[in-house]
C-alpha cells in the first residue's frame, strides 16, 4: 500500500464547503467553507479550545464561552450567499460565530459536516 494513499492533512486544510439548511432542513442560498479535523489549522484551534475549556472547569475562568461555536467559527475559512438588509455579509470568525449564537441548529449541521471525514476527502 502506498502509504500517502492515507494522508489527509492537506486535503482537510483545503477545507469543503456546506451549504447552509434552514431550521426546516430546505436548502438556502448560504454556504460556509470549512477546514478538517485533520488539518495543522484545526488541530491547532482544538488544543487552544481544550486548554481553555480546562482552565475554566477547574475556575481559573468565569467565562461562559460555548467552546464548541468558537472552535467550529475558527474553523471556517469563507462564506458566501449570507446578506443583511438586502447586502452581501462580509466573512468573519465573528459573523459565524455570531450566526452560530443566533442559529444553533447552524451550529449543529457544522459540527456534523466537519465531522464527516468523506467530506474532505475524495473516494
Amino acid at each position: 500500500m502506498e502509504i500517502s494513499s492515507l494522508y489527509t492533512a492537506d486535503s482537510h486544510a483545503n477545507g469543503a464547503e456546506m451549504q447552509v439548511k434552514d431550521q426546516f432542513g430546505s436548502d438556502t442560498d448560504g454556504f460556509i467553507s470549512f477546514v478538517g479535523m485533520d488539518s495543522d489549522l484545526w488541530r491547532k484551534n482544538k488544543r487552544e479550545s481544550d486548554r481553555a475549556a480546562l482552565m475554566a472547569e477547574m475556575g481559573k475562568s468565569d467565562d461562559d464561552t460555548d467552546f464548541i461555536a468558537l472552535l467550529l467559527s475558527k474553523a471556517a475559512l469563507s462564506w458566501r450567499g449570507f446578506t443583511k438588509d438586502g447586502e452581501d455579509m462580509a466573512f468573519s470568525t465573528e459573523a459565524v460565530l455570531a450566526l452560530f449564537e443566533a442559529a444553533p441548529y447552524i451550529l449543529s449541521q457544522a459540527n456534523h459536516f466537519i465531522g464527516n471525514n468523506g467530506n474532505f476527502t475524495e473516494s
